[in-house]
């Protein structure tokens, strides 16, 4: 060489960009197969599983007492305690009207729903259903006068039907019907039932007896149609990993009683 002086070679930059990703992407893998690990583990060894997050998972409700309770000691709220507890999964329960509840579970502000009918996730795309119901409700048409005879769908054609946002069944039942008043919340549609404003109120039948008691409302009565519906609990996607482990928990308090000592007394037709 002319000049006789051997280059430097460069000092080492470190890892390129690609490699950079490569080893996030090889840790991440890490933590989901740790994780996987750690849930398989507790479940054979009968240990609580906890989520790789120390936050608690907030989950929506829509449901109504007795199911649900502001004081959290509804049926479906202990049922979800103690299975949460089993599994050693910290939640929270943001009560919150129907359709809201779902939307914001779906788009990742929550992390879930308590308790809804199965098929939701055909419209929300991001929830899953854990494949066990949590509870079954009973829905129904409530009313007050004695010429209302509704034996079967079809027969709720012709009446002022009254019903909460957000619940699909309803919307689905009644999207043809003419004079559908369609409200925010339980207490305003037996209100309007009362004020002679609708003539069915159509509900879960527990609830709406249960909240035609606080308001003092007498002799209302349920319609002969009426549909059970099992509830299932949803999760959000990127808790995908729970939604096994919670089933299995819960097929495991039905098999050893827990779950049908907390339901003791509870009449979803009333």
């Amino acid at each position: 060489m002319a000049s006789g002086v051997r280059p430097q070679s460069r000092p080492d930059a470190g890892p390129t960009r690609s490699k950079q990703r490569g080893i996030r992407q090889f840790f991440q893998a890490a933590r989901r197969v740790g994780s996987a690990l750690i849930v398989s583990v507790g479940i054979a060894s009968g240990v609580s599983v906890a989520t790789a997050s120390a936050d608690p998972l907030r989950l929506s409700t829509a449901n109504l007492a007795p199911v649900v309770t502001t004081a959290g000691d509804g049926y479906l709220d202990r049922i979800v305690n103690r299975l949460f507890r089993n599994a050693g999964v910290g939640y929270e329960v943001k009560r919150i009207p129907a359709r809201r509840g779902l939307v914001e579970a779906n788009d990742g502000y929550l992390d879930g729903d308590m308790g809804r009918v199965a098929g939701v996730a055909e419209e929300f795309r991001n929830l899953v259903a854990v494949p066990e119901p949590v509870i079954t409700v009973a829905f129904a048409g409530l009313f007050l006068r004695d010429d209302i005879q509704i034996r079967t769908a079809e027969d709720f054609a012709g009446y002022r039907i009254g019903y909460i946002r957000g619940w699909s069944l309803a919307q689905d039942m009644f999207a043809e019907n003419d004079g559908v008043q369609v409200v925010r919340n339980a207490e305003t549609l037996m209100t309007m039932l009362a004020q002679d404003r609708i003539d069915v109120a159509f509900m879960t039948i527990a609830p709406a007896l249960h909240i035609a008691d606080r308001l003092g409302l007498n002799g209302v009565s349920v319609t002969e149609w009426r549909l059970k519906r099992d509830l299932f609990l949803y999760l959000h996607r990127r808790h995908a990993e729970l939604v096994p482990v919670l089933r299995d928990l819960l097929l495991a308090m039905k098999a050893d009683g827990s779950y049908d000592a907390i339901l003791t007394g509870y009449a979803p037709e009333g």
